[in-house]
This record gives structure tokens, C-alpha cells and sequence, in this order.
């Protein structure tokens, strides 16, 4: 098999085990508030559902004997549970939009900070790495020779930051 095949996968391999340890905590804290968000409104939900469910009996107990005024009491508490049920379908494709934006918003802030932190390992490595084959290669002539070259660069720079 291929070396840079088999590189190519043991840096795949980091990588999706560096999102999966990043990453995991976030959307487990993420997705164990928004159960408990969503909780809380089912219970609520049910609490009301209760409450418009005994508001209908208390009214079907007055009003036994009269069917007309029990016909347009159901017209009416039919068009309430109407209107709540699309006030709850609206409040649910709100809710899960939310959820919706708010992952893709972590995602995206979890793989830029992952993003971040792999950019700013290359970078480490490659000062690194170039660091060593600077002291493999450069001598102490060499050494010289830069420092001065590089004393002369700075005179100049401050010259023509005085000026300007």
C-alpha cells in the first residue's frame, strides 16, 4: 500500500477523532437543554390541554339542555382547539427552526474552532520542522552572516519609519 495513502487516512482518522472529542460534549450539552426546553412546553402544553378540556365539560355540564346554545358553544371551542392547534404546529416549526439554526450555528463555530486549532498545529509543526533543518544546515558563518544581514534590515526599516 501506498505511505501517502496511508498518511492520508491516519490524518483522516485524527481529524475525525479530534471533532468527535471536540464536538461531542457541545452538542450532548446542546441537545440535553433543548430536551429539557421541549419538556417544559410539552408539559405546559398539557397543562393547557387539561385546562381547555375541563373549560368544555364545565360548559357541556351548564348547558345540557340547551342544544342550540351547546351547538354554537362546540362551533366556538372547535375553533379555539383550531386556532390553538395551528398556534402549536406554528410555536413546534418555530421551535425545531431554532433548533435547527442553533446546531448548524455550533456546528459551524465548532468546525471553525477546529479549523483553528488543526491551522495552528500545521503551523507549530512547520516552524518545527523548519527550525530543525535550519540548525541541520545553516553553520556558523552562516549564523553570522544572517545576524548581520538581518541588524542591517531593521537599521533600514527604523530609517524609513523615522522618515515617514
Amino acid at each position: 500500500m501506498d505511505k501517502a495513502l496511508i498518511y492520508k487516512w491516519v490524518n483522516f482518522v485524527i481529524f475525525l477523532g479530534s471533532l468527535v472529542y471536540f464536538l461531542k460534549n457541545p452538542i450532548r450539552d446542546f441537545l440535553g437543554d433543548r430536551r429539557e426546553s421541549l419538556k417544559r412546553e410539552l408539559e405546559l402544553v398539557a397543562r393547557e390541554r387539561l385546562a381547555m378540556e375541563q373549560r368544555f365539560n364545565a360548559l357541556r355540564k351548564q348547558m345540557a339542555g340547551a342544544d342550540s346554545e351547546i351547538t354554537d358553544l362546540k362551533k366556538e371551542l372547535r375553533q379555539e382547539g383550531e386556532k390553538e392547534k395551528a398556534n402549536l404546529v406554528k410555536k413546534s416549526q418555530s421551535f425545531a427552526q431554532k433548533i435547527r439554526e442553533d446546531a448548524t450555528r455550533i456546528a459551524s463555530q465548532e468546525l471553525n474552532k477546529t479549523k483553528l486549532m488543526l491551522q495552528t498545529k500545521t503551523l507549530l509543526l512547520s516552524v518545527d520542522l523548519a527550525r530543525g533543518l535550519l540548525e541541520r544546515s545553516i553553520h556558523a558563518e552562516d549564523q553570522s552572516r544572517l545576524l548581520i544581514e538581518g541588524i542591517k534590515q531593521l537599521e533600514k526599516f527604523n530609517e524609513t519609519k523615522s522618515a515617514g
